[in-house]
């Protein structure tokens, strides 16, 4: 999010106090995958524009405790999934036609 014409995190970590008016966001899912106090691990599906860390720091000011987030992983962009995503380091130069995806099979995935 910008504010001011400037990223916010690039202002808070100048050291500005950044106000960030809240806006509605959709969780579709939220799961409980472990939990063991005082850490949690959630898998969430949710639209674009929702920051995880928010929800961290929501949580935690609800318990009274504090909240952040150790660690974030992107599991999935729209119909593109880790599972179907290859280490850049282990791809062939130049790359075989197999493991490339033509431009109009991309947006057409984007469609879905």
């Amino acid at each position: 999010m910008k504010v001011k014409g400037r990223r916010a995190y690039q202002l808070a970590r100048s050291g500005e106090e950044v106000v960030l008016q809240p806006r509605p966001v959709m969780v579709h899912e939220m799961t409980l995958l472990q939990y063991e106090w005082p850490m949690v691990e959630l898998e969430l599906l949710v639209d674009k524009g929702f920051y995880v860390r928010s929800l961290a720091r929501e949580l935690g000011m609800s318990l009274g405790t504090g909240g952040h987030c150790t660690s974030i992983s992107r599991t999935a962009v729209g119909p593109f999934t880790l599972e179907g995503a290859h280490d850049p380091e282990s791809l062939p130069d130049p790359l075989p036609p197999e493991l490339v995806l033509g431009i109009e099979d991309a947006i057409a995935l984007l469609g879905d």
